[in-house]
């Protein structure tokens, strides 16, 4: 399969075995989410890889790139003087991606508006499914019933390994 890659991500293309995956990459991305959305919008951006080809960030892009069959890959490259550094910038990128959050409200009136075109959800890694999820949410805070989790806790006692104070027990 051919893969469209936008024209800001062309004038970085390189033959992509001249990159590598990072083999202490802890990160497990989504390939086949990702390979739905480079096969519906494109691939946009590029990898960053060291002077030596090695994968610090887009380990996921590259074998959603791999599983396309694609021989190009788009590459930053970003000089590396210690293998610290090489750690700090993959574990960051991994990291910050995961800490954003998004608008429910928001994120609901998008997906909402996307299913009216002819393309639905497609390559945006969500399915109707969740769009259910988001609704719910909004709706408000679950019930809890405080006295039924009493009942259930009572007679429970969790003892500290380090002081051997005991919960749930009285005095």
């Amino acid at each position: 399969m051919s893969v469209f890659f936008h024209e800001d991500s062309r004038k970085h293309l390189v033959d992509i075995s001249t990159v590598r995956p990072d083999p202490t990459n802890e990160n497990s991305g989504d390939v086949d989410a990702v390979v739905e959305s480079i096969v519906t919008n494109g691939f946009y951006g590029a990898v960053i890889a060291d002077q030596d080809g090695m994968l610090i960030a887009g380990h996921t892009r590259y074998d959603a790139l791999h599983s396309l069959g694609s021989t190009q890959i788009p590459v930053l490259r970003v000089h590396i003087t210690k293998e610290e550094q090489r750690t700090r910038i993959r574990v960051g990128d991994n990291r910050t991606n995961r800490l954003g959050r998004d608008d429910p409200a928001l994120m609901l009136k998008t997906l909402e508006s996307l299913l009216e075109t002819d393309m639905g959800l497609m390559g945006t890694g969500y399915e109707d499914d969740d769009l259910d999820v988001l609704r719910a949410s909004l709706e408000g805070p679950l019930e809890f019933d405080d006295e039924e989790f009493a009942k259930q806790r009572s007679g429970h006692v969790c003892e500290c390994p380090r002081c051997g104070w005991k919960s749930g027990e009285d005095g």
